[in-house]
């Protein structure tokens, strides 16, 4: 059984993205409790997975704005936006399930993590 401690600390971990700590937050936490709880250490690897992510995008949208003058702008806003809504949304989502003790993985990148 999942203790109400494990799911308090798993949902912190999803929620680093939204109280401006992404990968600091659930790195600590998965180095805090990765011996004494696989459910948290396990959802803290995927919040640190999504946050990677989104830093690898992030530099990336950059980098097609910066090297096309701007004019990637145009796409790469509208395109940074709806994948900051879809990352809020899930997020919450992850934050809720981990909340009733439920494993969750995001989807796309969640299996990233198999065997790891």
């Amino acid at each position: 059984m999942i203790s109400s401690n494990e799911k308090l600390l798993a949902a912190a971990g999803h929620l680093g993205y939204l109280a401006a700590l992404p990968i600091v937050l659930p790195l600590i936490i998965y180095v805090w409790q990765r011996d004494k709880s696989q459910f948290v250490a396990e959802q803290t690897k995927q919040a640190i997975l999504l946050h990677l992510v989104s830093l690898v995008l992030g530099v990336l949208a950059f980098g097609v704005t910066f090297f096309t003058f701007g004019l990637g702008a145009m796409v790469v806003v509208p395109a940074a936006l709806l994948y900051g809504l879809v990352t809020v949304v899930l997020t919450v989502y992850a934050v809720i399930q981990v909340g009733d003790g439920k494993h969750y993985r995001y989807p796309i990148i969640g299996g990233l993590l198999d065997g790891f």
